[in-house]
């Protein structure tokens, strides 16, 4: 003969309630303060290159050249010339290392330009891939994260060129803390920071913004909250 069914009592449920949520208290505690993951610190920035060169007149007058951005010169090679009365006088590229890649133009043809005024932006590039050489991130961190970034950090550059997602990201080490803030946006002020890029799946073109990850160290979890 079976037994009689006995319903449960009135407090089963409840009991396996309050055991359920002491199990997801322990679960959370666990998380938040037994479990470490990286911490990063945001910034956004610029590429740009470590050996940038602005070409400055020698002289006065006026100046002559077919220079365009993009225009590669060889080391040494004349790239303007400067007339006043029956005097020239001519602008080389730099001597020290080359090829150079023109960046940007600032005198016209046959404009007058006074000594000292700039006439070129160049940078020097790889013979082989045509690619400027030694780049560099330039970095706008907010004060508020300035305190957890020391030099020798990496970082990683998602580059707004290149969907990381799709391309992946380049990578950085920070080189410099540049010690003066100034204002930003909203009352809040912000630092520099640079960082030579190390590796990049991708060409990085001068000029071009990033979204950045300095990473910091690894934290706890609840310590990553508090601090977001």
């Amino acid at each position: 003969m079976s037994e009689a069914w006995v319903p449960p009592r009135a407090t089963y449920h409840l009991r396996v309630f309050v055991i359920s949520l002491l199990l997801i208290v322990l679960f959370l505690a666990v998380f938040l303060f037994c479990v470490e993951i990286e911490a990063v610190a945001p910034a956004t920035g610029i590429i740009t290159a470590r050996d940038v060169r602005e070409l400055r007149a020698p002289a006065g007058g006026l100046v002559e050249h077919r220079l365009r951005p993009g225009d590669e010169l060889a080391t040494g090679a004349v790239l303007a010339t400067l007339r006043a009365d029956d005097a020239a006088t001519s602008l080389h590229a730099p001597q020290d290392t080359g090829p150079w890649l023109v960046l940007e133009v600032k005198a016209a043809p046959l404009s007058a330009v006074r000594p000292g005024d700039v006439i070129a932006v160049v940078v020097p590039v790889d013979p082989q891939t045509h690619q400027p050489r030694d780049l560099v991130a330039r970095l706008d961190v907010d004060e508020k994260n300035w305190g957890s970034l020391t030099v020798g950090q990496k970082v990683r550059l998602h580059s707004a060129v290149y969907n990381h997602r799709l391309h992946g990201s380049a990578e950085a080490r920070l080189d410099r803390l540049e010690p003066f803030g100034e204002p930003a946006a909203n009352g809040a002020r912000r630092f520099h920071a640079v960082a030579p890029v190390t590796q990049a799946p991708f060409p990085l073109p001068l000029g071009s913004s990033f979204q950045a990850e300095v990473i910091v160290g690894r934290k706890l979890v609840y310590r990553v909250i508090l601090e977001h």
